[in-house]
C-alpha cells in the first residue's frame, strides 16, 4: 500500500506544552511553523520525505459527511452487519478490527480509516474518519492518491478550527511535531556546520 516506513514510528507522547506551543506558531493559512528564527514549510512533499506516505498523483475526493448511498461507503460499513451503523466510534472500530482476519480490500480500507483517523483527523464526535472512502471507488491502487495533500489539508482544517487551550485538536499533531523536529534539526546542523 506504500505506508510500510509508518512501522518504523516510535513515538509514543507528545508533550503537552510542546503540541500548544506548535498549534500556537503554526499558521494555517501560510502553512508554516515560525520558530522564532525560521519559517518551516509543512507540505506534501516534506510529509512523503519523513514520513513514506504515497504521494501520488491522483486527488483524494472527500465528503463531509459521507452516507451508506455511496457505494464504497457501504461497503465499508457493511462489515459492522445489519442495520449498517452511519457513525462508528473509536472504540468500536478498535474492538471490531481485533476480531478480524482480513486481507484485501477491507483490509485497506479497514488499515486507511484507522491510519487517517488517528493521523489525520478525527472527527469531533470520537468517530473514525470515512470522509475519504470516496476515493477508493473501483479499481485504484491507493499508492495513486495523494495521501500527503490530504493531511496538509487535514491539519489546515483543524487548525483553523481549533479555538486555542480549552479546546480539544483533532489534527495530524504527529506529523506537525515529526516534521518540524526533522526540519528544525538539519537546521541546527546546517548552521553549527557554518561555524566549523
Amino acid at each position: 500500500m506504500g505506508f510500510g516506513d509508518i512501522l518504523f514510528i516510535n513515538i509514543h507522547t507528545i508533550p503537552i506544552g510542546f503540541a500548544y506551543w506548535l498549534l500556537q506558531n503554526y499558521d494555517p493559512n501560510t502553512q508554516k511553523i515560525f520558530d522564532g528564527t525560521h519559517k518551516i514549510t509543512v507540505s506534501s512533499s516534506l510529509i512523503n520525505d519523513i514520513f513514506g506516505i504515497p504521494n501520488g498523483g491522483k486527488f483524494v475526493v472527500t465528503k463531509f459527511r459521507p452516507n451508506s448511498k455511496n457505494e464504497v461507503v457501504n461497503e465499508w460499513r457493511s462489515q459492522f452487519g445489519e442495520p449498517i451503523p452511519a457513525k462508528i466510534t473509536m472504540k468500536k472500530f478498535s474492538d471490531h478490527l481485533k476480531k478480524r482476519k482480513d486481507c484485501g480490500r477491507i483490509f485497506q480500507m479497514n488499515f486507511l480509516v484507522m491510519f487517517f483517523s488517528v493521523m489525520g483527523e478525527m472527527m469531533l464526535s470520537i468517530t473514525v474518519n470515512q470522509r475519504f472512502l470516496l476515493s477508493l471507488d473501483g479499481d485504484i491502487d491507493v499508492k495513486e492518491l495523494n495521501w500527503c495533500d490530504y493531511i496538509v489539508d487535514c491539519l489546515k482544517r483543524t487548525r483553523l478550527m481549533w479555538k486555542g487551550e480549552a479546546d480539544f485538536f483533532n489534527g495530524p499533531m504527529l506529523l506537525l511535531s515529526v516534521n518540524f523536529l526533522t526540519i528544525s534539526y538539519i537546521l541546527h546542523n546546517v548552521i553549527l556546520l557554518c561555524y566549523i
